[in-house]
């Protein structure tokens, strides 16, 4: 814990926009402090919901209301069997059998660790081209933007849903279908 609230009153120190939290844990009261001096900087912080399976056991600091929680969801729109649930699930991305780089090569890895760092692109690449600029101000467009994958309106599974906005690189083209969407 001491080592990430190190690093995240660096980051904010170097007004990095956005940071990805592809972690999962309990509540911890010196990390949540952390946290919430990080978002008071403008520091917008995307969490992992975590691979418990569970509604019942929040992970942090997905869970702390400072954050934007992110889960997986497969090519399909299909909600990764592992990711948890609850009320601070915000979005779906892809993370569901993501090509990663591991030692010696790579391979296929699955998991809401690696839906993260998908938001955490779109959303540093977008507040560093002079977007929107709160972590609010994101869940407001995103949540627009979003495609609904589960009942209709924001749920415990998929949240607002799928996060359609393509990194700002790619707005030439037209927005981003979820993978294997028609």
């Amino acid at each position: 814990v001491v080592a990430m609230v190190k690093a995240l009153d660096w980051l904010a120190g170097e007004k990095v926009h956005a940071v990805n939290l592809s972690m999962a844990g309990t509540d911890n009261r010196i990390l949540h402090f952390a946290i919430g001096q990080a978002a008071a900087k403008g520091m917008i912080l995307i969490a992992a919901v975590g691979n418990w399976g569970t509604v019942d056991k929040p992970a942090y600091p997905a869970a702390y209301p400072e954050s934007i929680g992110i889960t997986a969801v497969d090519p399909g729109g299909n909600i990764y069997p592992y990711a948890n649930r609850g009320g601070y699930v915000a979005f779906a991305a892809p993370g569901v059998q993501i090509w990663t780089a591991v030692p010696g090569g790579g391979k296929f890895q699955s998991g809401t660790s690696f839906a993260a760092p998908y938001l955490t692109a779109i959303i540093a690449t977008e507040a560093a081209n002079g977007g929107a600029i709160t972590a609010d101000r994101f869940r407001e467009m995103l949540a627009k933007e979003a495609e609904d994958l589960g009942p209709p309106g924001r749920d415990d599974t998929f949240g607002w849903g799928f996060v359609k906005r393509p990194p700002l690189c790619s707005r030439n083209q037209a927005a981003a279908p979820r993978p294997g969407a028609k």
